[in-house]
């Protein structure tokens, strides 16, 4: 999934120039944010509401009836205000050959976005999590990337607003197979007996009483990523924001490794913290020793292929290397204690991670204001790599003083 989205990106951007890669990369992070945000966290609440069985469940109905409204009705309330916003403003974004910057049509993709989340969390929900890990992070951009091709074999001109709406298009398609799909297997399950709801007389204030905080965790972390994107455009430096997309772009590869570990040892942090500190360590060791055998030479490959590979954005891309090796440096950091934030997580800490996070955001903040203007897009890559690696060393001070876990344990216990 990772690869496929960081394709699409390459593929858009051989077609523009880093400015334009820029604008448009700046609007898909203004795109996740809102989908995050008008989404109202029933994405990641899904799983604590809905029954394992959607077909006959009113709770059901009324759980995704109620957020599948929420997405369209704020959606619409974002797109009134960006395009008064675009219409009216004396000093327009900047814009592409049609005159337009890519965030006025990007607001197509909020509900779409929101909507695949929705979708996917539903199918986890339900205990289907292969096809819960298909709609967003492998068939939306596959279909995207086939509707680009099409696109370009046709001769169209493709610009990133001509980009953005091919992807809505794309979008909209997955939702259509994928929510068909999800009617007619369910309706399918109605002869089986069934299982007992606990949560049938649950309500709004129930579900947003769970899923605002969950929202407003994740966009914490989101907007930590996303910031020095959103302050080189501020700035005004939409080519330097094209080069900072280039290389963050392919570092998002160590999210692979965070998002595996997560998921190989999360469900066994809380076991292995109940049954004692000897336990944790040895299970803390051994994550760190796998992550290391992965984020080696993921980040030498990152190094070394450099050139080549920021040059598979097209032509201008491998100008600032400098910010490809500044982000390695920080994210190889970040995925070594990936685990750091979950232990502390399940063992009670969950405020302690969560102001970390708040006070990360603010550092990346502050750092890209203050170095983007004497260093362009490396000042971005520092201060988003110095505030990533500091974040990961506080977890893992933390997790060390709180729950006697090693800062290094790559040594194995005896």
């Amino acid at each position: 999934g990772y690869g496929l989205n960081a394709l699409i990106f390459i593929t858009m951007a051989r077609f523009l120039d880093p400015a334009n890669f820029g604008s448009l990369k700046v609007a898909a992070s203004a795109m996740l944010v809102t989908s995050l945000v008008v989404g109202l966290g029933g994405a990641r609440a899904a799983g604590r509401f809905l029954p394992p069985r959607l077909a006959g469940s009113r709770q059901a109905s009324a759980y995704l009836r109620f957020f599948a409204i929420s997405i369209g009705g704020l959606s619409v309330l974002v797109a009134a205000v960006i395009w008064a916003f675009v219409l009216f403003d004396p000093a327009p974004l900047p814009a592409d050959i049609h005159g337009h910057h890519p965030i006025s049509f990007i607001v197509l993709m909020v509900p779409v976005w929101a909507g695949l989340e929705l979708l996917s969390q539903t199918y986890m929900a339900i205990r289907r999590p292969i096809a819960g890990s298909l709609p967003a992070r492998f068939v939306f951009p596959a279909v995207g990337l086939a509707v680009i091709g099409f696109a370009h074999w046709q001769g169209w001109y493709l610009s990133a607003v001509s980009f953005t709406l091919v992807l809505t298009v794309a979008g909209l398609l997955t939702i259509a197979v994928f929510g068909t799909h999800l009617a007619v297997t369910e309706r399918a399950r109605l002869r089986e007996p069934p299982e007992a709801d606990d949560d049938a007389d649950a309500g709004p204030r129930d579900w947003l009483s769970l899923s605002l905080p969950m929202m407003g965790a994740a966009l914490l972390i989101m907007l930590v990523g996303e910031t020095p994107l959103f302050v080189l455009s501020l700035l005004g430096e939409t080519h330097a924001a094209g080069l900072y997309g280039a290389a963050i772009t392919l570092t998002q590869s160590f999210l692979i490794i965070i998002t595996c570990q997560r998921q190989l040892y999360g469900p066994s942090l809380a076991r292995a913290l109940a049954e004692g500190p000897e336990q944790a360590r040895r299970l803390h060791a051994q994550s760190q020793r796998q992550a290391l055998l992965f984020v080696l030479p993921l980040a030498i490959a990152l190094i070394v292929g450099g050139d080549w590979l920021l040059g598979l954005f097209g032509p201008g891309f491998a100008e600032e290397r400098t910010i490809l090796v500044i982000l390695v440096a920080g994210l190889s950091v970040q995925a070594l204690t990936g685990l750091a934030a979950r232990w502390l997580d399940y063992g009670g800490h969950a405020r302690a991670v969560t102001a970390t996070e708040a006070g990360t955001l603010i550092g990346v903040a502050a750092g890209s204001l203050i170095l983007v203007p004497l260093v362009g897009p490396v000042g971005a890559a520092v201060a988003f790599a110095i505030a990533t690696a500091a974040k990961s060393v506080i977890l893992v001070v933390l997790a060390q003083r709180r729950l006697g876990l090693p800062v290094f344990a790559l040594a194995r216990p005896r």
